[in-house]
């Protein structure tokens, strides 16, 4: 059994996804690595370039290739390519993202064999904007530990720099919930109510940002009022959901999401002149606000 299952999943990213690969086959490791390639009925040069991009692979790397001849869909394609990773680690770095550490693998799996109270580690990205040719450089500085508390408020985890402890393997009907996000329950899941997590400011990947990513897709349907409210509210049933998952033991989190959220709802609604919707929502937040006191904050 490899060490570290990578799981890759791929649509459409013929033009990236050599990139993509050459990170993980550059990984200098002491250790097996499983490369999962989920490739979800993609309809562009894909399945050649990945063919291509895999026909000499190290020693210690070997490959699942995935070609489906039907679309899955995302939230599918991530389930699928999990449940065929059999690592006692698993990272995940998507068909558009890349790794520039060649020792990403490395430090992270020497880091969690050390620490068995951490479940998961982490690190910064390099955000690389397709449409200017630029990058955004990450600001965390310093490292720092995390639970899933923290999560609830704040994702702490960029999927291409994530590694995991692989608890998919311990459930084998493993499904993600639906509408709590792909990656992010991902890492609250690993954590659990006990687990650790670690961050370090080591820079890992480059997480690319273009118009036809996921990310681009979502933010572009979230243009109107209605439809950017509706996220707010999505995100609030989210802390909402997990706290009760863990036992309702971060109200604390919850009220702080709020907060946050409905500050933006504030703005949104001024910027859209929707005056009683901002005096509605002020309400909600001074009741965040009372409750928050009993917490110190």
């Amino acid at each position: 059994m490899a060490t570290v299952s990578v799981c890759m999943l791929v649509y459409n990213h013929e033009l990236y996804i050599n990139e993509a690969i050459e990170g993980v086959l550059k990984q200098k490791t002491n250790f097996d690595i499983e490369l999962v390639i989920s490739n979800d009925a993609s309809t562009d040069n894909s399945h050649k370039k990945i063919l291509a991009a895999t026909q000499n692979l190290p020693i210690n790397i070997t490959l699942k290739y995935f070609n489906h001849k039907d679309n899955l869909g995302m939230i599918g394609n991530v389930e699928f390519s999990l449940k065929q990773c059999t690592g006692k680690y698993m990272a995940m770095c998507e068909g558009d993202d890349y790794w520039i550490d060649p020792f990403k693998l490395q430090r992270q799996v020497d880091f969690l064999d050390a620490n068995p109270q951490y479940n998961l580690i982490t690190g910064n990205v390099r955000q690389y904007i397709q449409n200017t040719n630029s990058f955004i450089e990450p600001t965390k500085a310093v490292d720092f530990t995390f639970d899933y508390r923290d999560m609830i408020v704040n994702n702490q985890c960029s999927t291409c720099t994530t590694l995991i402890r692989n608890f998919v393997l311990r459930e084998p009907n493993f499904k993600l919930i639906p509408y709590r996000g792909s990656d992010s329950q991902l890492w609250i899941r690993a954590l659990g109510k006990k687990g650790k997590g670690k961050f370090t400011p080591h820079t890992f990947a480059v997480y690319r940002r273009h118009e036809t990513s996921s990310t681009g897709i979502r933010n572009a349907r979230e243009d109107s009022f209605k439809e950017s409210d509706a996220f707010m509210q999505r995100k609030i049933a989210k802390a909402e959901f997990w706290n009760k998952y863990f036992g309702n033991e971060s109200k604390k989190s919850v009220l702080l999401v709020k907060l946050n959220i409905y500050k933006k709802m504030i703005k949104m609604g001024f910027n859209s002149r929707k005056y009683f919707y901002c005096i509605a929502t002020f309400l909600k937040l001074i009741k965040v606000k009372t409750e928050l006191l009993v917490y110190g904050y």
